[in-house]
C-alpha cells in the first residue's frame, strides 16, 4: 500500500515549507504549467507543489504534486467544499498522462458526477501508471467504494472482467473494466459505451442483466453485471466435444428467445459465438445466458471490415461467426445475428465449424462465395438427423432474404423437430422453398438410377457433384441434367459435366484429386472446395497450384 503523502497529522504542526507554491491559473492547467509543477516538485521534494484554477462553472480545482520515492504523486481536489472533495489520484511520470486526464475532467460533467459519488466517503483508491496505463482494481481492492474485488475471470483484447462482491447489494457480480490502455482510444470508448447503452435496459432471463456502468474517478469505463457461475459454451463443448440433440435445443431456443428480445429492441448483437454463450447450472435445467453486447448496433450500419478486423481483430465479430453481409461491410439487421447462430449451431453438432480457411480473410471470402458443406461431407460417421440439418443449413443461406426471418422462427422449428424427434421423424415441413436442392437432386436421381435401365451413380461421383457444387462451380440445374443422362444412359454423371461443358476436363481431374486427398484425410472438405475453387478461377491443375506456393 502507498502512503498517501498529502494526509497529514492533525496532532503534527504543519511545517511553513509542506506547500512549496500555489500558483493561480486563469484556466486549467498547460502541459508547461503541468511540468513545471512536477519539477519543482522535484526539486523540493518532499514539499508540495499546487496549481490552482476556476473552471468554467465557477468551482475551484486545486492540482498538487509531491515526490515520495522515486515517483510524483498527483492529486486532483475540488476545494469548494468542506472538506475539500479530491476528484482523482495517481502516481506517474508522465506529465502528458496528467493533462489528458484534466482535459477529460473539463470537458465531461459525467467525471465530476461520479466523482462525488466514489469519494463521498473521503476515502481514495490509489491508481499506479506503469507504462502501460492505469492499472484500475487489483485483487482486494474496493472499486467505487462499493465492489470489492475478487480476482480476474476473463480478459479480452477490449476489457478485463472480475468477480467482485456488491457491498451494498450483499450479491455477487462482475464487474467489467475498459482495458486501461484503450483509455485514450476514443473508438474503444464508443465501443464500450454501446454496450453499457444496449444492455442497462434488458431485462430478459437470458440475457445477462447490467446493474451499474459510467466511468470512475480516473475516468476509465466500467460496467457491473450480474454474475454468471458457470461455463462458455466454448469450454462446454471442449470437454463434450458436440451437444446431444436435447441439449441442442434447450440451448439454443434460449439463445433465440435472447436474440429475439434484443432484435425486437433494435439492436443487434454482432458477435454472436460460443464463447458469448454462458451454461449456468439452474436447478435440475439449464439457463443459457446471452452476454456482450460490445460491438451491438441499434441500426445499421456500414464498416470497413476488412480494415477494421487488420486493425482491432474482433471490431466487428468473429470471422468464424461472422454472416456473408457483415464480411461485406453492407447494412445489418437481424437476420445477420441469425446467420452467426447458424454457424454456432454448426459447429455444436459437429465439431467444426462451417468455415476455417488458412487466415482471417481467407474464412471471410468462404462466408461471402462458398456453400456450406453439409454435414455429410464432414465424415461419414458424423450421424445428423435430417430435419435438424435442414434447420441449420436454412439460418446460413447467403441472401438473407433465404434464411429465417426472426429467432422466434429459428426456435419454433428447434422445437417442432425435438417433437418430431421423439415421434420418430425428423424431417421438417418448410413453408419457404428447401434449401440443399442439389443435395436432392443427387439424392433423388441415384434413387431413381436403381430402378431404371442405368446402374447408381457411384458415392465417388456423388462427392465430386458436392465438391463441384459448394466450389460454386456448377448449379442445380447442371446437376439435374448430368443426373438424367446418367439415368437413360448410365456411366459416371461427372462425365456428362464436361460432355456438356460444365466443366472442362482440367477441372474435372482436379475434382477427382481433391476428392482422394479428402478420403485420406489430408484435405478437410471445405479446404477442398477452396482449392478447387482456385485451381478453377486459375485455369490451373492441382500440381500446378501446389508449385506456385513452393
Amino acid at each position: 500500500m502507498l502512503n498517501d503523502p498529502f494526509k497529514r497529522n492533525p496532532l503534527k504542526k504543519r511545517t511553513t515549507d509542506a506547500i512549496l507554491g500555489n500558483m493561480n491559473l486563469a484556466s486549467p492547467p498547460s502541459r508547461r504549467d503541468i511540468t513545471f509543477a512536477m519539477s519543482r516538485a522535484l526539486e523540493f521534494a518532499p514539499a508540495i507543489e499546487v496549481l490552482q484554477w476556476r473552471s468554467a462553472d465557477n468551482s475551484t480545482y486545486q492540482l498538487q504534486v509531491c515526490y515520495q520515492g522515486d515517483s510524483p504523486t498527483w492529486l486532483l481536489r475540488k476545494t469548494d467544499e468542506d472538506p475539500p472533495q479530491s476528484i482523482w489520484r495517481l502516481v506517474t511520470e508522465d506529465p502528458e498522462h496528467v493533462y489528458r486526464l484534466l482535459l477529460k475532467k473539463s470537458s465531461t460533467e459525467q467525471s465530476a458526477t461520479n466523482a462525488a459519488h466514489a469519494t463521498s466517503s473521503g476515502q481514495h483508491q490509489t491508481y499506479v501508471a506503469d507504462g502501460g496505463g492505469l492499472q484500475p482494481v487489483t485483487d482486494g481492492t474496493i472499486f467505487l467504494d462499493r465492489y470489492k474485488i475478487l480476482g480476474p475471470i476473463a480478459q479480452g483484447g477490449m476489457g478485463v472482467v472480475y468477480k467482485g462482491i456488491d457491498l451494498t447489494m450483499e450479491r455477487d457480480v462482475a464487474v467489467k473494466v475498459l482495458q486501461s490502455r484503450l483509455a485514450d482510444n476514443d473508438n474503444a470508448r464508443q465501443r464500450f459505451e454501446m454496450e453499457m447503452q444496449s444492455c442497462i435496459n434488458f431485462k430478459h432471463p437470458n440475457i445477462v442483466s447490467v446493474f451499474d456502468y459510467g466511468y470512475s474517478p480516473q475516468n476509465l469505463a466500467y460496467m457491473v453485471m450480474e454474475y454468471c457461475p458457470g461455463k462458455t459454451l466454448d469450454e462446454y463443448m471442449e470437454s463434450v466435444k458436440t451437444l446431444d440433440i436435447e441439449t441442442f435445443v434447450k440451448v439454443f431456443s434460449q439463445v433465440c428467445s435472447a436474440l429475439g428480445y434484443a432484435h425486437d429492441k433494435m439492436v443487434i448483437h454482432r458477435d454472436v459465438k460460443p464463447k458469448n454463450i454462458v451454461l449456468v447450472e439452474h436447478g435440475d435445467n439449464m439457463l443459457v445466458k446471452l452476454l456482450d453486447f460490445g460491438i451491438a448496433k441499434g441500426s445499421a450500419e456500414s464498416n470497413n471490415t476488412l480494415q477494421k478486423l487488420t486493425q482491432t481483430g474482433d471490431a466487428l465479430g468473429s470471422p468464424f461467426y461472422m454472416s456473408p453481409e457483415q464480411c461485406k461491410s453492407v447494412p445489418l439487421d437481424g437476420r445477420s445475428d441469425i446467420y452467426s447462430l447458424g454457424c454456432v449451431m454448426y459447429q455444436a453438432v459437429s465439431g467444426r465449424v462451417p468455415f476455417n480457411g488458412a487466415n482471417a480473410l481467407t474464412t471471410i471470402l468462404m462466408h461471402i462465395n462458398d456453400r456450406c458443406p453439409p454435414f455429410s461431407m464432414l465424415h461419414a460417421g458424423l450421424k445428423i438427423p435430417n430435419g435438424l440439418e435442414q434447420i441449420i443449413l436454412h439460418c446460413l443461406e447467403k441472401n438473407p432474404n433465404d434464411r429465417y426471418q426472426t429467432a422466434r422462427q429459428v426456435s419454433e422449428s428447434l422445437q417442432q423437430f425435438l417433437e418430431l424427434y421423439h415421434q420418430g421423424s425428423t424431417n421438417i415441413d418448410w413453408e419457404e422453398p428447401n434449401i440443399g436442392s442439389t443435395e436432392d437432386a443427387i439424392g433423388q436421381s441415384a434413387a431413381n438410377a436403381e430402378r431404371s435401365v442405368g446402374e447408381p451413380p457411384s458415392f465417388a461421383a456423388q462427392q465430386i457433384l458436392r465438391l463441384l457444387t459448394i466450389a460454386g462451380i456448377i448449379k442445380t440445374d447442371d446437376v439435374e441434367a448430368a443426373m438424367k443422362l446418367q439415368l437413360w444412359h448410365g456411366g459416371d454423371p461427372t462425365q456428362y459435366l464436361v460432355e456438356l461443358g460444365c466443366i472442362d476436363t482440367r477441372t474435372h481431374r482436379s475434382a477427382t484429386q481433391c476428392l482422394g486427398l479428402m478420403e485420406r484425410f489430408s484435405l478437410s472438405p471445405s479446404d477442398a472446395a477452396l482449392t478447387l475453387k482456385y485451381c478453377f478461377q486459375r485455369g490451373i491443375s492441382i500440381e500446378e497450384a501446389l508449385a506456385e506456393l513452393e
